[in-house]
């Protein structure tokens, strides 16, 4: 019983130690819309050099031909890594229809944002309705807040710049769209909390150990 305590105790700390969480949620919003999830993510103790990713989906009663998201983002606290479909070589919303496809671009919406952008056309004017998802993007975290602060950083899909986030019909007309952006948090790194957590698993193996030793020495004795 002694020893399932002390795995137990090692077990919480050691949840302390390595996890980080992430909130997701579903969003309300109407058709048409283009929204990110997961829309909220917090990142407690996490490091400079975390990666995470977050899909864009999209949710349209108009039918659509085509589609563009343009993903702006703190470019001090984050750093876009990658971005591809979410289904096999096109996106997982544009179903079994034909699409034209593109590599998706990175840049920067102003001098402290940056961006990707990403789309897709359906082939021979084809159209589709419904929601699906259309793209991942991998970021890195970059910057981790001072001692006492917080950083609060917004993805967002309503800003307009060198691009901006559409849905058209075939006839390249503009779907009016619901946007849902994305906030993500990183607290301070609680290194006292880690270290009370690090201290907690070296306590328990060690006596663990120190039991296991006693326990073959009583046996030897017992010989």
């Amino acid at each position: 019983m002694e020893e399932l305590r002390i795995f137990r105790m090692t077990f919480l700390a050691l949840l302390l130690l390595f996890s980080f969480v992430v909130v997701a949620s579903v969003h309300a919003l109407p058709a048409d819309s283009m929204w990110i999830e997961p829309p909220t993510l917090d990142f407690g103790g996490s490091p400079v050099g975390t990666k995470f990713n977050v899909t864009i989906w999209l949710n349209v009663a108009t039918p659509t031909n085509s589609w563009q998201f343009y993903l702006v983002y703190n470019a001090a606290h984050l750093n876009a890594v990658r971005c591809d479909y979410t289904g096999s070589g096109k996106s997982q919303w544009s179903g079994t229809e034909l699409a034209e496809t593109v590599v998706p671009s990175f840049g920067f919406h102003n001098s402290t944002h940056g961006y990707v952008v990403h789309g897709e056309v359906l082939k021979n004017s084809g159209e589709n309705t419904g929601a699906g998802s259309l793209s991942w993007v991998e970021f890195e975290i970059i910057q981790v807040p001072p001692e006492g602060q917080t950083l609060a950083s917004e993805l967002r899909l309503d800003l307009v710049g060198a691009f901006d986030s559409k849905a058209l019909t075939k006839d390249y007309v503009s779907i009016p769209l619901d946007y849902g952006n994305a906030i993500y948090v990183i607290p301070e790194f609680p290194f006292p909390i880690l270290l009370f957590a690090f201290v907690i698993v070296v306590s328990g193996i060690a006596l663990v150990f120190k039991r296991k030793i006693s326990q073959k020495a009583c046996l030897r004795r017992g010989h």
